[in-house]
């Protein structure tokens, strides 16, 4: 009878404590900072361990002082219970990665395994959330709906088993960041258009521990991107991915299309079966995150920035996210540098629509030894109809990568027609496509254009070149088409100063106002370099 009493006892205690927690949308979180106060661990299995973790400075393990022991099955279970009755849609969220032992003892492979199990009756039964087995290195978060588990006494274990042919052990299992919680307060919505470039670091994103992180290396625009492994190669047998940590709403959108840029350097190898590759994998889940689906895979090598384009029109759901992921499990064991992520963009394009991927490089940025701009370069893009007086259809403001390239500019809206494509930057004489226009029909089709490949893809062949590419005159920096004495001076003012940053005065991206700014612009203003225009067109001033 004291048994009971104190069982039941217990039970409302923790009942009413759950309640109270219920109201911050946050049932249950552990860090494991503060030990295992919060857990049933067996014996000198389970415990904490400060060797590796998402955050902080510990996580959990099976085995803290080396591999986990041959049949067995060592298990952490929540000591308390959760009160999940009057939750709408909650869900368990975590970090981990594992290593098991895999052995093929003739008739086929056994492996051990990685249990995620839950209770709904305080303990005494147990049902399996999902498995894993074989080997993952690399952090990775998981997110599990528990809607179908809204009992007011839920319990969660997590439980290692070691039955393989052989005897074989491994390293083990290893647990960080426990959340149940609503999964609106997990994953917030972010609004549309959703674009990331990196440069203030990765709070849009899980990433598992030091996986994925920023990186000043190359990025293809800006200071930074995202690459899975900053400081060397991936690591062999693990999945490093970067996932959204919100959604996007797609449910009432009408053509909803994922942009980004990308290179990778993958290990593929042939060990006499046949080539064996690591990949990257690119993946849509339409339910929050609790299960994937996969787009598109790459594998090999392609060190040149590329630019990738998807549909999104069968995921119009609710709660949309996206995550980019490496797979190494080739056979070989080894490893290269991984996969590089930037400039994301989530869009819903209209149903009357130019898109427009354009193609162009600024004088004072540009260097033809290295092939490429300094820095990346925002711009304003206009369309203008052909026939005077040339009036303004739309206007699309993008950024200009290394390579020049602008990613999707669209144009929502717009009929089908033939515009001039027209061109601005900071300091840059404004610049118009060829004589006649540009073609396009306005039905979300997506369209090149490249300034770079010939004189004459600028108006009156008004452009310079630098190496084999044509760039767009710098110096106008007061933006009244002409690059002349005014801006001379006042670029020279400057210089006397010694200014510094993203000023308009500093022409060739050094973030410094010095002679050699002063003198492209000189340079420009003994060519009487101006604004070319078809006849006709009144002096507008581009908004």
């Amino acid at each position: 009878m004291k048994k009971t009493i104190t069982f039941f006892t217990l039970l409302f205690t923790i009942f009413i404590f759950n309640s109270s927690m219920l109201n911050a949308q946050n049932y249950f979180e552990d860090d494991f900072e503060t030990g295992l106060s919060k857990w049933i661990a067996g014996g000198n299995n389970w415990d904490t361990t400060s060797s590796t973790f998402t955050s902080s400075n510990h996580c959990i393990t099976d085995s803290p002082f080396g591999n986990y022991t041959y049949n067995s099955d060592p298990t952490i279970t929540l000591s308390q219970i959760i009160n999940l009755s009057n939750s709408t849609q909650p869900v368990l969220a975590f970090y981990h990665k594992f290593n098991l032992a895999a052995y093929n003892c003739g008739s086929g492979t056994t492996y051990d395994y990685c249990y995620l199990e839950i209770s709904t009756n305080g303990g005494f039964n147990w049902n399996q959330l999902k498995y894993w087995n074989g080997s993952n290195l690399a952090w990775t978060h998981e997110q599990f709906d528990l809607s179908a588990y809204k009992s007011n006494i839920v319990k969660i274990r997590f439980r290692l088993s070691s039955h393989n042919c052989h005897s074989n052990v491994a390293d083990g299992w290893y647990v960080d960041e426990v959340k149940i919680l609503e999964s609106n307060t997990l994953n917030p919505t972010y609004s549309l258009p959703f674009t990331e470039n990196f440069e203030n670091g990765l709070d849009k994103w899980f990433v598992g521990g030091f996986n994925w992180d920023t990186t000043s290396i190359s990025p293809s625009s800006g200071l930074y991107c995202a690459t899975d492994s900053r400081t060397g190669n991936y690591t062999y047998n693990s999945d490093p991915a970067i996932t959204m940590s919100g959604v996007v709403n797609l449910s009432g959108t009408n053509l909803p299309v994922l942009t980004f840029f990308h290179r990778y350097n993958l290990r593929a190898y042939n060990c006499g079966s046949g080539t064996t590759y690591d990949r990257v994998y690119l993946e849509i889940s339409t339910n929050g995150g609790n299960s994937w689906i996969q787009i598109q895979s790459w594998i090999n090598t392609n060190l040149t920035w590329t630019f990738e384009q998807f549909d999104l029109s069968n995921y119009k759901y609710s709660k949309v996210k996206i995550r980019y992921r490496i797979s190494s499990h080739n056979c070989i064991g080894s490893t290269l540098d991984g996969a590089y992520l930037d400039d994301v963009s989530i869009l819903d394009l209209s149903p009357s629509a130019i898109n427009l991927e354009l193609t162009a490089l600024t004088e004072g940025l540009y260097d033809p030894v290295s092939n490429k701009m300094v820095r990346e370069e925002k711009v304003k893009v206009y369309l203008r109809e052909i026939i005077q007086p040339y009036n303004l259809v739309d206007t699309v403001v993008g950024y200009l990568n290394l390579q020049g390239v602008s990613g999707l500019l669209s144009f929502n809206g717009v009929p089908t027609g033939t515009y001039y494509i027209v061109i601005k930057n900071i300091n840059g004489i404004e610049t118009w496509s060829q004589d006649g226009g540009e073609f396009m029909i306005g039905d979300n089709s997506t369209y090149e254009y490249d300034f770079t490949t010939a004189a004459s893809k600028a108006y009156g062949n008004n452009q310079i070149l630098k190496g084999s590419k044509y760039c767009i005159y710098s110096g106008d920096v007061d933006q009244n088409f002409l690059i002349d004495l005014t801006d001379v001076i006042q670029i020279r003012a400057a210089a006397i100063l010694f200014t510094t940053g993203y000023v308009v005065t500093d022409l060739n991206g050094d973030f410094m106002t010095d002679l050699t700014d002063v003198v492209l612009a000189n340079n420009n203003s003994a060519k009487f370099v101006e604004r070319k225009t078809p006849p006709g067109l009144v002096a507008v001033i581009n908004p």
